[in-house]
C-alpha cells in the first residue's frame, strides 16, 4: 500500500506547487508531462518504436501551446508530416499516424487548458482534479467492494457497473461541495451543478478511452515511472479529458 500512497502524495505536492508558483516551475512540469506522455505512448508500440516520432510529437505539442494563433496551420503541417513519415518509414502504419495525431491533440489541448486556467483562476484546476481523481478513486473502491456486474468487458474486464455508479456519485458530490464552498462560479449554482454533474461522466469516458488504447496494444499500463501508479498517461487519462471539457464548455456556453 505504501508503494501507492507515497508516490501519490508526491504527485499531489509537485502538481500543487507547480500550479501555485506557476512560471518556470509550471513550464518545467508541463514539459516533463508532455515528454513522458509522448514516450509512453510510442513505447507501447514495442515493435514499431521510433524516437523520431516521439520528438515530432513533442515539437507539435509545444508549437500548439506557444503559438495558439496558428494552431490550424500547425495541425495541417503535422498531418502532412505524419503521412510523409509513414510513406518513407515502412514500420509506421496509417493506424500509427492516426493514433499519434489523436494522442498529440489530446495532450496539447489538456496542457493548454492548464496554462489557460493558471492564468485566470488556479483554484479551478483543483476543482477539476477533485472531480477527475475522486471519480476514479471512488469507482475503484466501490467496484472493489461491491462490484459484481462488468461494465465493458472488451475494454476493461475489471471495471464494474457498480464501480462506475459509485465513482460518479462520489465525484459529483465532492466536486459540487468544493465548488459551492469556494463559490467558483459566482452566485449561479446551476453552473457548478452542470460541471459537477458532467465532469465525472467525462472522467470515466477518458479512463475508458485510454483503457481501450492499452487493450489495443496489449499492455496493462502505459509505463512505470510513477511507482505503484503506472505511467503519466495512466494517472492523467481522465484528467486530460476533464480539463479539455471544462475549458471548451466555458468558452462555448459562458
Amino acid at each position: 500500500m505504501n508503494n501507492r500512497i507515497l508516490p501519490a502524495i508526491g504527485i499531489v505536492l509537485v502538481s500543487a506547487a507547480a500550479i501555485f508558483f506557476g512560471g518556470t516551475f509550471l513550464n518545467i512540469v508541463i514539459l516533463f508531462i508532455i515528454a513522458a506522455s509522448c514516450y509512453e505512448f510510442c513505447a507501447i508500440r514495442t515493435n514499431r518504436f521510433n524516437i523520431i516520432l516521439i520528438l515530432v510529437m513533442i515539437a507539435f505539442i509545444l508549437s500548439m501551446l506557444y503559438a495558439r494563433n496558428r494552431q490550424i496551420g500547425i495541425m495541417i503541417a503535422y498531418i502532412i508530416f505524419l503521412f510523409m513519415f509513414a510513406i518513407f518509414t515502412p514500420e509506421i502504419t496509417t493506424d500509427d499516424i492516426a493514433s499519434c495525431f489523436l494522442m498529440s491533440v489530446i495532450i496539447a489541448f489538456a496542457m493548454q487548458s492548464v496554462l489557460t486556467l493558471s492564468e485566470s483562476n488556479k483554484a479551478i484546476i483543483g476543482y477539476i482534479v477533485i472531480a477527475a481523481f475522486l471519480t476514479d478513486a471512488g469507482a475503484f473502491l466501490v467496484g472493489m467492494k461491491f462490484g459484481k456486474h462488468q461494465l465493458i468487458v472488451r475494454i476493461s474486464p475489471k471495471k464494474t457497473i457498480e464501480g462506475a455508479i459509485g465513482g460518479y456519485i462520489i465525484g459529483f458530490i465532492t466536486s459540487f461541495l468544493f465548488a459551492y464552498a469556494f463559490k467558483f462560479f459566482g452566485s449561479d449554482p446551476m453552473i457548478y451543478l452542470f460541471f459537477s454533474a458532467s465532469l465525472p461522466i467525462v472522467s470515466q469516458v477518458g479512463d475508458l478511452a485510454f483503457s481501450m488504447i492499452k487493450r489495443t496494444y496489449g499492455v496493462k499500463d502505459f509505463g512505470s515511472i510513477l511507482l505503484g501508479h503506472g505511467g503519466i498517461l495512466d494517472r492523467c487519462d481522465s484528467l486530460f479529458f476533464c480539463l479539455i471539457f471544462y475549458v471548451s464548455m466555458i468558452g462555448f456556453l459562458f
